[in-house]
């Protein structure tokens, strides 16, 4: 059974550097460009379905007050977000 996991730890860890080697650096940004807009649209799917769903301007006020609130909670400046 140890053999098998790390065998496949091995495996993951052959297929993780020869896609790093293959990626160069403007291949990792798209990629990590990819998984944010990904993580965004989830997010946002979610506040569309639990968040007012019969109603769509109401859903956006709400999600940009919560937006504008958590960035008087943490003391962020938008000049941070630029």
């Amino acid at each position: 059974m140890k053999t098998q996991t790390w065998k496949l730890k091995n495996i993951l860890l052959k297929t993780r550097k020869r896609l790093r080697r293959a990626l160069n650096p403007n291949g990792s940004i798209l990629v990590i460009c990819i998984c944010v807009i990904m993580i965004w649209r989830a997010v946002w799917d979610l506040c569309d379905l639990y968040i007012f769903p019969d109603n769509q301007l109401l859903s956006d006020i709400v999600c940009f007050i919560i937006w504008v609130w958590i960035l008087i909670i943490y003391d962020w400046n938008l000049k941070d977000l630029l």
